[in-house]
């Protein structure tokens, strides 16, 4: 659904799951496919790019989810699963949390752009503007370390 194919492939070590990013560091997706010569990247906010994330400063911990609702702007995902009592404000930085062994911890997802109470009640989710402008990517990096 939303990926990227990059020129990079076996032939230069690549595996699956490696996290990709910007060249400014910040979190595009990860490895899903690879070829002899080239590979396919699954894009951050395609639903099956699902990984976990916290809060900057408050550490809270959520998880980044594809959007529910149909967004013309690819740059809008959900962070869902905060603890009702995380105090969540318009401008707060979205970071990899590093759980789960999907990305490494830190690494640059997103800004919170508003945030609501669950329809049940049991959670707080929020919209994130993600930092990386998946429309305009040119060149990424693949995190091979990791």
């Amino acid at each position: 659904w939303r990926r990227i194919k990059i020129n990079m492939g076996a032939n230069k070590e690549i595996r699956l799951n490696q996290p990709v990013v910007s060249v400014q560091g910040d979190l595009v997706g990860r490895i899903s496919e690879v070829g002899p010569l080239t590979s396919w990247v699954l894009l951050v906010g395609d639903p099956n790019c699902r990984f976990s994330v916290l809060l900057k400063e408050s550490r809270s911990q959520g998880g980044i989810v594809s959007p529910r609702q149909f967004s013309a702007n690819p740059r809008m995902v959900e962070l869902t699963y905060l603890p009702n009592d995380t105090d969540l404000r318009p401008g707060q930085r979205v970071v990899t949390s590093g759980l789960g062994g999907g990305f490494p911890k830190e690494i640059p997802v997103g800004l919170v752009m508003d945030s609501w109470t669950s329809k049940d009640g049991l959670y707080m989710e929020a919209r994130v503007k993600l930092h990386a402008d998946l429309n305009q990517l040119e060149t990424v990096r693949v995190l091979m370390d990791y």
